[in-house]
């Protein structure tokens, strides 16, 4: 099933990635790439987001690719906000990365 979804976003779908905030060519989503599944509660329990992620260096520096797998209308709209509002961290937030907008 992964690799039946990962198969339709790579025909679909152009992964943006960055390093220190730059950004660097897109590329299309292959096995090296981690599913994240976002799991919504409260109000929008049932709704689920999920996006694939990798990190690797890039000229010495940290670089990551990422990709949203495209949702219906509020579980999209959930995720364009939390995306923009989000960031990458590594071990505690004082290690903030990047912003999550460029997922949004």
């Amino acid at each position: 099933m992964l690799r039946l979804s990962m198969a339709a976003i790579g025909m679909i779908a152009l992964v943006g990635c960055v390093s220190e905030g730059t950004q660097l060519p897109s590329e299309i989503v292959d096995s090296s790439y981690t599913k994240h599944t976002l799991t919504w509660s409260g109000s929008f329990a049932g709704l689920t987001t999920s996006y694939y992620m990798k990190s690797f260096e890039k000229d010495g520096k940290l670089a990551l690719c990422a990709v949203r797998e495209t949702g219906d209308g509020t579980a999209e709209d959930l995720a364009d906000e939390w995306f923009t509002q989000a960031r990458v961290v590594i071990g505690s937030e004082k290690n903030t990365i990047i912003s999550g907008r460029f997922m949004a």
